[in-house]
């Protein structure tokens, strides 16, 4: 189930990625690698101090994740969809690595 989330995200990014400046791109990374780890930290804050169940942690790290990113690209000049994706690939990679640990 990991590698096939791995490899759809993966996917996702190769296939459904346009021709866009290095500045972009390196944007892009860090708001993915951003997301990432923010998710995988707040899954282990929910799962240890919060002492919820793996499940309920892994939902509740996904949305905090999502919610962080979202209010970050309201208070930019202008929302980008490409940002939010990616906060979502990173979230979604960064609760699926929370997973083995």
């Amino acid at each position: 189930m990991r590698q096939s989330l791995f490899i759809v995200i993966l996917c996702s990014f190769i296939f459904f990625s346009q021709p866009a400046s290095a500045e972009f791109r390196k944007d892009l990374a860090l708001h993915a690698g951003l997301s990432l780890v923010i998710s995988t930290a707040s899954y282990h804050f929910y799962r240890q101090t919060l002492e919820l169940t793996p499940t309920q942690s892994r939902v509740a790290a996904f949305f905090t994740t999502l919610a962080v990113g979202a209010i970050k690209e309201a208070t930019d000049d202008k929302f980008s969809g490409s940002d939010m994706a990616a906060n979502a690939g990173g979230t979604a990679l960064g609760v699926a690595i929370a997973f083995d640990f």
